[in-house]
């Protein structure tokens, strides 16, 4: 059986002068605990307004309002620091408005939001990828929040909250396969990590049998309004969303259109 080894427990600092990180010693054996260091790691030194870890530990971001979003890669033993460099380019294009951000649950893309601008007619709320900082969507959201744009666990599916409807996007490419219609929904929310499996429950597929499709559970709130109770519904993408809801089965049609040509 092999053995996966488990990373550090990893903490970021920030204050006026640095931003620095600190591993955590290693505390499960008996034995105690090294002397500490006296610091941590120094990743950007200057002012910044905020900043965030991916979250398996490989890469921290750091903003900075008169650069833009830098990215530190701490994936090496040794880690690099930002602040290494004399002139620290930002990763993300146009990114010194940015006030807010987050990394998807495996880390693979950051969403981040700005206050609107005219100058900016592609929208405020704007989804890139940590490998490379390329804008790949975006939207426009006037309040200050990233909880309207979701990830499920795997990072296959993003769901979008807008008025009275959830939008259901593939995470690889932004196609629109979805949508969960719910009058007056306010929020909605996803599971960051898996936990029971909703496909055991309907699967009955044996042996050479059909492959079950994938399917995720998310709860969406709508408030009380006119003397009508707030409720909580719970769902599942693609089979139970609700009244007034759909979905765009793109195997089904793959298929029907093979067999069509055939």
């Amino acid at each position: 059986m092999s053995s996966t080894t488990e990373r550090p427990i990893q903490l970021l600092f920030r204050s006026k002068e640095c931003v620095e990180l600190y591993t955590l010693p290693e505390t499960s054996s008996s034995a105690p605990p090294p002397p500490s260091q006296g610091g941590g790691q120094i990743l950007y030194q200057g002012k910044t307004t905020f900043h965030l870890l991916s979250p398996d530990g490989s890469a921290a971001f750091i903003h900075d309002a008169s650069i833009g979003l830098i990215k530190c890669d701490l994936s090496t033993s040794s880690g690099s620091s930002a602040s290494a460099s004399t002139s620290p380019r930002p990763f993300l294009q146009n990114s010194k408005s940015i006030q807010l951000a987050k990394c998807s649950p495996r880390g693979s893309y950051i969403l981040t939001w700005e206050r609107p601008s005219k100058e900016d007619t592609n929208g405020n709320l704007k989804v890139w990828s940590t490998a490379n900082g390329t804008l790949l969507q975006s939207f426009s959201c006037k309040k200050a929040t990233l909880d309207t744009v979701q990830w499920t666990h795997d990072e296959q599916i993003v769901f979008h909250c807008v008025t009275n409807e959830i939008h259901i996007y593939t995470a690889k490419d932004w196609k629109r396969v979805g949508k969960v219609r719910s009058q007056g929904v306010a929020s909605f929310s996803l599971p960051g990590v898996k936990g029971v499996d909703p496909n055991a429950a309907s699967s009955s597929g044996e042996g050479g049998g059909a492959i079950t499709e994938k399917k995720y559970l998310l709860t969406a709130f709508v408030p009380g309004i006119k003397g009508k109770p707030a409720r909580v519904d719970l769902l599942r993408y693609p089979d139970r969303m609700g009244r007034d809801s759909s979905t765009i089965d793109s195997a089904s049609k793959a298929a029907a259109a093979a067999a069509a040509a055939a």
